[in-house]
C-alpha cells in the first residue's frame, strides 16, 4: 500500500479541484447559513515517544473528526470529544477543566443543540513509521445530540533506526458528506526527549533545545487517566520550563504524567467543511511523583 499513496495524493488533488466547486457552489456551502453553527475538521498525527525507550521507539496514534454544529460553541465541542486544547499564550500555564468547557459550551437554554460528526470516507495515512488506513467508526450513543462518525487508530510500538523524520502525507478519499482532499506535512524538529524533576517550586523540564516555531505544549495529568483536569502550558523551545507547583495541587493526585511535544500545523481545504487543521506533533512521556499531599480537586 505504500507505493499507491503518493499517486492517491496526486488524484485526490485532482478530485479537490474538480469536486470542490461543483459541490459547494463557489463556497457558499462551506458555513452554516446560521449564526449559531458552523463546521470545521481535525485530524491529529501523533508520534508518542515512552521516555526511557530507545529514541526510536515510538507509538503511532491519529484521530480525525469533520464536525458540523448548531447553537452549540465550537469550544465546547472539542472539549467533549477529546481534541482540540485551548490556545495558550508563550510562556502560559492554566489549569484545563474539560468538564466545565464542555458544560459551557452546551447551555440548557435556548435552542437544542445539534453536532453532526460527517463521514468523509477512508483516510490514508503516511509517515517515517509506515501507513494506516482509518475507516470510519460510529459514534456512541453518550450524548443525544451528537451522531454520527469518528476516526481513530493506534499503532503498535514501532524501532525505527532515529527518531521520526521527514513528512506525513495524508489523503481523505472523501465519502457522502466530505470531499476529498491531500495534503502533506513536515515533522517537527525532533522529538523533545525530556528530563522531568520536582524542583520545590514545580516540575522543571529540561531538554535539547530546537527552536521550533510553535514551541512547545506542555501537559500535567492524572497518571491513571483518571480525572478531567490537565495543566497545560504553552513552552519556547529553548531547553527549559518549570510547570508551577501551585496549579498542580488542582489535580488532585501525586501519581502524574508527563508529556512535552513539538507540533506543526497546516490547514487544508475540503468541501462539506468550512475549516480543516492537521496538527502533526512529536511527543515524550514520563511518569513522576509528586511530594504533594493527595486531594480531591473540586
Amino acid at each position: 500500500m505504500l507505493s499507491v499513496v503518493r499517486p492517491l495524493l496526486v488524484a485526490a488533488a485532482l478530485c479537490v479541484a474538480i469536486w470542490l466547486p461543483l459541490a459547494c457552489g463557489g463556497g457558499g456551502e462551506l458555513r452554516d447559513a446560521s449564526q449559531q453553527g458552523g463546521s470545521y475538521a481535525r485530524i491529529a498525527v501523533t508520534y508518542v515517544h515512552r521516555h526511557g525507550d530507545p529514541a526510536g521507539r515510538v507509538q503511532l496514534a491519529v484521530e480525525g473528526q469533520f464536525v458540523r454544529y448548531r447553537n452549540v460553541e465550537a469550544d465546547g465541542i472539542e472539549a467533549l470529544l477529546g481534541a482540540g486544547p485551548q490556545e495558550l499564550r508563550r510562556g502560559e500555564c492554566r489549569v484545563v477543566d474539560r468538564r466545565a468547557r464542555t458544560g459551557a459550551a452546551f447551555s440548557a437554554e435556548g435552542p437544542e443543540a445539534e453536532v453532526a460528526l460527517l463521514d468523509a470516507g477512508d483516510l490514508l495515512v503516511r509517515g517515517p513509521s509506515g501507513h494506516s488506513a482509518l475507516q470510519a467508526r460510529r459514534f456512541p450513543d453518550l450524548v443525544p445530540f451528537v451522531a454520527g462518525v469518528y476516526y481513530s487508530e493506534t499503532e503498535p510500538p514501532l524501532d525505527l533506526e532515529q527518531g521520526p523524520t521527514g513528512e506525513v502525507q495524508i489523503v481523505g478519499v472523501g465519502g457522502a458528506e466530505v470531499g476529498p482532499f491531500a495534503a502533506a506535512v513536515p515533522l517537527p524538529f525532533d522529538v523533545p526527549l525530556c528530563e522531568a524533576s520536582w524542583v520545590g517550586t514545580g516540575i522543571e523540564l529540561r531538554w535539547a533545545p530546537g527552536g521550533e516555531p510553535e514551541g512547545l505544549r506542555l501537559d500535567v495529568r492524572d497518571a491513571r487517566g483518571e480525572g478531567a483536569r490537565a495543566v497545560s502550558c504553552a513552552a519556547a523551545d529553548d531547553g527549559g520550563f518549570t510547570v508551577p507547583a501551585a496549579l498542580l495541587h488542582s489535580l488532585g493526585t501525586r501519581e502524574v504524567r508527563v508529556s512535552a511535544e513539538r507540533l506543526r500545523r497546516q490547514p487544508f481545504v475540503s468541501a462539506g467543511v468550512a475549516a480543516g487543521e492537521i496538527v502533526v506533533s512529536l511527543r515524550d512521556t514520563s511518569e513522576l511523583t509528586l511530594p504533594l499531599p493527595e486531594t480531591k480537586p473540586r
